[in-house]
């Protein structure tokens, strides 16, 4: 039996609307999670941080954290707004990697994102498609997400990781902060902050 056009748009009425439109949400939602991460790994700001451990032995952890919650926010959300997305971007740079970005690359990076977003809920995979062939032609060393960690090094007598880190952070923080107050970043869950006036 054929249907007609008439009875596909009945068909697709009744069918449960997803977030992201699309007759594949989860391929949707997979290559725009592909994409969000192209981002994140091309990002040299975000780049030299990790591979500098610029916010301390546990930089990557951040880094990759940040990035969860962008994704997360990013899959969940009807609407991302260049402007908060910047706020966040920038407010982790400078409070987890102590990065402050003269470059523009958090409101750039934003605006990609936003961008991948509404394609995303149109349905459509151009930016990220384009964003993940033009990934897919390097050299995967070179993207700290995918990149195995590093073994730990440990010093002689050292007998417990945890008690390192907290010593290592504690100084790290008190020498990074130098009295200026920053303390860490707010964000957390799946929404982004608003930027205060």
């Amino acid at each position: 039996a054929t249907s007609t056009f008439h009875d596909q748009q009945l068909e697709r009425s009744e069918r449960p609307r997803s977030k992201m439109a699309s007759s594949s949400h989860a391929e949707i939602a997979d290559v725009l999670t592909r994409a969000i991460h192209t981002v994140f790994s091309e990002w040299t700001a975000l780049g030299m941080a990790v591979e500098n451990e610029w916010g301390g032995r546990n930089t990557r952890d951040k880094a990759l954290a940040l990035l969860q919650q962008v994704c997360h926010g990013m899959l969940t959300s009807e609407a991302v707004h260049a402007d908060e997305l910047e706020a966040l971007l920038d407010s982790a740079l400078l409070d987890d990697f102590n990065i402050e970005a003269e470059d523009d690359s958090p409101a750039q990076i934003a605006r990609l994102l936003c961008a991948l977003h509404a394609e995303a809920k149109a349905g459509q995979l151009a930016t990220a498609n384009a964003l993940l062939a033009k990934a897919a032609a390097k050299r995967p060393e070179n993207n700290w997400i995918a990149a195995p960690l590093p073994p730990k090094a440990r010093k002689a007598g050292d007998s417990s990781d945890e008690e390192g880190d907290e010593g290592e952070e504690a100084e790290q923080g008190m020498a990074v902060d130098g009295g200026s107050g920053g303390g860490g970043s707010e964000a957390g869950g799946a929404g982004y902050p608003r930027r205060e006036a």
